[in-house]
Order: C-alpha cells, then structure tokens, then sequence
C-alpha cells in the first residue's frame, strides 16, 4: 500500500510538469489560454460582485434562489437568440480574428459607463442595475463570441495538437481562473479594501485591457498558424488580411518554399470572394511558378477572372520557353479573355494544331460575338472534316466547353453512322444542350445506353422534360423507364421532383 501511495504521488507531480510543458511550448495555445483565462476571471469577479450584491439584498434563500435562477434563464435565452441570429453572420462578415475583440471591447465600453456613471451620480441601486445588465450582456458575448472563435482558431493545429488545446482551455484554464481570482480577493480583504462593485469595475477595466493585448498576440500567431497548416483545410480569403506585410511576407514565402499542395491552398484562397489589387498580383506571379502544375491552375483562375493585366501576363507566359501543356492552358486562357480579335485569330490561324485547337476551346468562351463567330466557323471545319481524327479532336474540344456552349449541329454527330464518332459525341454532350441535342441522345438510347444515360445526367435539369415525355410516351422498355426514374433522382431539382412525385401517385413506378 505504501508502494502504491509512493507512486500515485510520483504520477502526480509528472501531470502537473506535462500540464505546465503543454501550455508553455507552444506559444498559440499559450496565448489561448491567457485569453480563456482572462474571459474566465471576468466572469468570476461580475458573479462575485453581483452575488455580493444580491445577497445584501434578499435575505431569504427563497427569494435568492429566484433572483439567480432567473438571471441564468435571462443569459441562457439571450445567449440562444444572439447565436441563432447574430454570431455567424457577424463572425463571417468581420472574420475570425476582427470577432474576437467583440467581447472585450463591449465589454471595456460598459464598464467604462458604469464608472462614468459613478462619478456623476452616488445612486448606488442605479450602478448595481447597470454592473447586473453588463454582467448578463458580457456573459451572452462570451457564450455566444468568445468561446465559438477561440475553438474555431484551435481548427488549423494539427490534431494531436488541437487536442491539448481543447483540454488546457477547457480543462484546466477555469479552475486556475478561480485560484487567481480568489487569492486576489483574499488579498484585497486582507489588505482591508473593499471589493464593492466600482473597485471591481476598475479591475474588469484592466482585465479588458488586457484580454485586448491577449487578442493581438493571437491574431498575430493565427496566421502564421493558418499558412503553415494551410494545406489541410480550405480558407477563405477572408481570414488573410493581405495588406498586412506580415501575412504577404509570409504567404510569399509559402508559395517559394511550400509544396505544389500548399501553394495551390494559397491560390484557392485567393481565388475565393473578392479579388484585390493585391490578390491579383500574388495571382499573376504564380503563372511564373516553377512548378507546371500551379501554372496550369494559376491560369484557371486567370480565365476566369477579369484581371487588367492578365492578357500581357499570359504573354509574357507562353513567350517563354515552357511545357507544352502549361503553353496550350494559357493560350486557352489568352482567347477566352482577349479583347484583341487580330492577336487572338493569330493563334485560331496558327501552324501548330495543337496550340489552333487551343485558340478554338478558348474562343468559344471569349465575350466578343466576332471572336466566338470566328471559332464556331473554325470549329465547324474540324467537326465536318473528312479525316476521322480532325472530327475526334473537333468533338474533344465541344466536350471542354459542353457546359457554356452547344453546336447547333451537335444532334447529326450523336446520330453518326460511324459508332466510335457518336459515342464520343454523346460522352462531349453537357449542360448546355438544347431540346436537339437532347432528342438525338434518346435516339441512340438502345446502342449507347450507358453513354447516353451517363449524358442525360451531364445535362441535367434540362433534360427533365423530355425524360418526361419519353416516359410518358411509353415508347422504352420498363428496364429502361426504370432508368430513367433512377437517373431522375440523381439530377434533383424542383422540376424533377415534381415529375418522381407525379410518377408515384399514378403508380407507374416505384424505382
């Protein structure tokens, strides 16, 4: 029993170190620690104040136990409406690192009013009502602000790490909040002041100052944490600040030191919401990566985004001596977004069919109704050629751009004689279909089941009506019908819904 007594007491002292080692090598959990800390001492010192008060004031255990109960009730609702209807919103509009400092701001400005209050007015019940309202409403902005943005800033640490802090905030933070606040208490009593509410006003005052100062350190750390972890998980563009040299030196960094994954996180994040001046650029010089695959997604975003200095970018790009699929990627990106129709027919005429084909992909999607004209012709040539592999290569390029554009000729090569041009036609048949193209897919329903049914759900929501009519016609085997009530189900929407709920009640199916 000595032995087990002797080794419980050797275990103990070595959870207490951990517990100290955990909170002081990391410097991010360290610093959300202070701030759970600092929340929790707040917390502590408005119910010891208000507690006191109360007290004072109802003698009966009765009616003290309804005072608190009620006062709980009152943060318990607050807290419920506030989250339901202000913290996402607010904390999505201001970010993570700009919704941390609600709490104690708000919290610094009402107590800034209680004191300015006692100086004006000796109504001590009038400063008891205003410390009761501001400890309910700094409760509600800790429950409903605080608590959520400080685990959702623990998010970008790696799981084990995630982990520890989760439970020296949740676990050990609060019984050290009381140990800290009680031994000032003790010691205000012992040095014989008294710990009314104003004094304790004053003490919330530092606390919030110093909660701030918590928020800033955290800040400070969170994004350097978010871009070392930067590859784990999605980020939004609203939790860099990029004007903030600090974050641009080290987001720089990341893209020439980090890997293909990391730099490509980067880019996403700025690719998402707003593109700035400065996104922009950070965009553009990743075209310059050294690494084919981040140019290649580097000129994704450019073609999709209406950048000013984007056409000379890509020039500068394919001027120089680069892979060839990253040079066909950007001459894409070059037709799509360029303005020029002399410069961009350069490429649509070119020698090389590999960068004409190109030029024809990205025409198709230019703003310019000449340019688009210019690739449709071109396009047409391709898909009507005599040479088999001319044809294939047109049908390659309606399939890139089968979710923007439709050929009004697509239907006669889903119905071509030759097998391998028609179910390369049906596999480049998407979104942008029209009832033609769609009527020619059920044409050639009974030779190319799988590619057509796999084509009707590319098209989606358009082509609901008319597996309707085919359906209603009666014209298909049930195994197919069955199919189509399946394939239904898969493409979703308002209208097909509709149509499976109509099929049910007539009891036709019941796929």
């Amino acid at each position: 029993h000595q032995d087990h007594s002797h080794s419980h007491q050797q275990h103990k002292p070595k959870k207490i170190g951990k517990v100290i080692s955990n909170i002081v090598t990391n410097t991010y959990i360290r610093r959300i620690a202070l701030i759970s800390l600092i929340s929790s001492c707040c917390v502590i010192l408005f119910n010891y104040g208000l507690y006191g008060e109360v007290a004072k004031a109802y003698h009966a255990d009765v009616e003290l136990a309804t005072f608190i109960a009620f006062f709980y009730a009152s943060i318990r609702i607050v807290a419920f409406i506030t989250k339901m209807f202000l913290t996402s919103r607010l904390t999505v509009s201001m970010g993570v690192k700009s919704a941390l400092f609600i709490t104690p701001i708000g919290m610094m400005i009402l107590i800034g009013a209680i004191i300015a209050v006692s100086t004006l007015s000796s109504d001590q019940r009038l400063i008891f009502y205003m410390f009761g309202v501001t400890s309910i409403l700094v409760e509600v902005l800790r429950t409903s602000f605080n608590t959520p943005v400080l685990l959702t800033l623990m998010q970008p640490l790696p799981i084990h790490e995630r982990l520890r802090a989760h439970n020296i905030v949740k676990g050990i933070m609060d019984p050290f909040a009381f140990f800290i606040t009680g031994v000032v208490l003790l010691t205000v009593n012992y040095l014989g002041k008294k710990a009314d509410l104003i004094h304790l006003c004053y003490s919330l005052l530092v606390l919030a100052g110093l909660w701030i100062i918590g928020v800033i350190l955290v800040n400070r750390r969170y994004v350097a944490i978010l871009i070392k972890t930067i590859s784990s998980r999605y980020f939004s563009r609203d939790e860099f600040e990029l004007n903030d040299e600090n974050v641009m030196s080290q987001i720089k960094q990341r893209i020439t030191k980090g890997s293909e994954t990391e730099v490509i996180s980067i880019l996403n994040m700025l690719n998402s919401k707003r593109i700035d001046k400065v996104a922009e650029e950070l965009i553009l010089e990743l075209l310059h990566h050294p690494s084919d695959r981040i140019k290649i997604e580097s000129i994704h975003v450019v073609a999709t985004r209406n950048f000013t200095n984007a056409q000379t970018a890509l020039e500068q790009l394919f001027s120089r001596d680069i892979h060839e699929s990253v040079r066909t990627e950007a001459i894409k990106a070059y037709c799509k977004i360029g303005s020029g129709e002399i410069q961009v027919l350069t490429y649509l005429n070119h020698e090389d069919d590999s960068i004409r084909y190109a030029a024809i992909s990205g025409m198709i999607a230019n703003s310019s109704g000449l340019i688009r004209k210019q690739a449709e012709s071109a396009l047409t040539d391709l898909l009507f050629n005599s040479s088999i592999q001319e044809k294939k290569k047109g049908i390659a390029i309606l399939q890139e751009v089968s979710n923007i554009y439709n050929h009004s000729h697509h239907s006669q090569l889903i119905e071509d004689e030759n097998f391998e041009v028609s179910e390369l036609a049906i596999k480049a048949t998407g979104s942008a279909a029209d009832d033609k193209t769609i009527r020619a897919l059920f044409s050639r329903m009974t030779s190319h089941e799988k590619s057509v049914l796999s084509a009707l759900y590319n098209v989606g929501p358009n082509a609901v009506s008319l597996i309707s009519d085919q359906i209603a016609n009666g014209f298909l085997s049930l195994r197919l019908e069955d199919k189509l009530v399946t394939l239904l189900g898969k493409i979703g929407g308002t209208h097909a819904i509709e149509l499976l709920i109509k099929l049910l009640r007539e009891q036709k199916h019941t796929t």
